[in-house]
């Protein structure tokens, strides 16, 4: 009986022996599928070397364009249509006439107005002004005889940030011109307002300034000598429904407060066909 045991014994331990080394050779000529030189992981790695290839070539290639234009680009002014001066049949009050200025700048607006009738409106169609909000347009110039003494100019704005005048007049209250410092609102109908205000406008005294006196002769020299200054009447308008307003400088004392501000109040803007 104890014979048979010792026989089952190592008959089972014949087996076992032969399991642990059938196992032992089959984990030996298994291949490490995940760091074998031949493969998955020499796959990804020649995709990382391939990417970073593609990366290097992309930069250098925008690094080659960017040489290519790295030239500076001359500023273009959109065009502008020339603006259009008309004196109206429109009943005007005595010393007045009444005109329409047709200013072609992006949305076209009509600005039916009056001025003195010595004035003669001329539209300066010979160049581009960019002083007046924002944009640019072909200004009005007023002369009384070979003088001149007015500017008029139209500019967009947006309701945006609101609809009082500080914000509809966002362009020129940054201006080195001080528009809104005394901004006296005279009419106001809920779409459109009027109002008068005053100029104040400085330039550095240089030593080449006989152009700049010819064409503003009532500049005077600050204390300091170091600037120009002028003051300057002037009338505001804008209209909601048109996104326009204008601006019209009139040389100092030249028009009484009642001028100004008749003529503040006849101001209206329209969309032009």
């Amino acid at each position: 009986m104890q014979n048979a045991k010792n026989s089952a014994k190592k008959i089972l331990c014949f087996f076992v022996a032969i399991l642990l080394i059938t196992v032992t050779i089959s984990a030996c000529n298994t291949d490490p599928a995940n760091t074998s030189s031949s493969g998955q992981g020499a796959q990804i790695s020649k995709n990382e070397s391939s990417e970073e290839s593609s990366t290097i070539s992309e930069i250098e290639s925008v690094l080659e364009s960017s040489d290519q234009t790295s030239e500076e680009s001359t500023f273009v002014p959109p065009e502008v249509v020339p603006t259009v001066v008309t004196e109206t049949n429109d009943e005007a009050p005595d010393g007045y006439k009444s005109v329409r200025i047709t200013f072609m700048d992006y949305n076209p607006i009509n600005v039916d107005m009056v001025v003195p009738e010595n004035w003669t409106l001329k539209a300066k169609n010979d160049s581009l002004n960019a002083d007046f909000g924002e944009g640019y347009c072909r200004k009005v110039e007023a002369f009384v005889g070979d003088k001149k003494v007015a500017d008029i100019y139209d500019s967009i704005f947006s309701l945006e940030y609101g609809d009082n005048y500080t914000m509809i007049y966002t362009y020129i209250k940054m201006g080195h011109i001080r528009w809104l410092d005394e901004y006296r609102e005279i009419s106001n109908d809920g779409k459109s307002a009027a109002a008068v205000t005053n100029v104040l406008g400085w330039w550095n005294v240089t030593d080449d300034d006989e152009d700049l006196l010819a064409y503003y002769p009532n500049l005077t020299k600050s204390e300091d000598g170091l600037t120009y200054v002028m003051s300057l009447d002037a009338v505001l308008s804008y209209n909601k429904d048109v996104l326009k307003y204008v601006g019209m400088s009139v040389e100092q004392d030249l028009l009484s407060t009642e001028a100004l501000e008749l003529i503040a109040k006849s101001i209206v803007l329209t969309a032009a066909d």
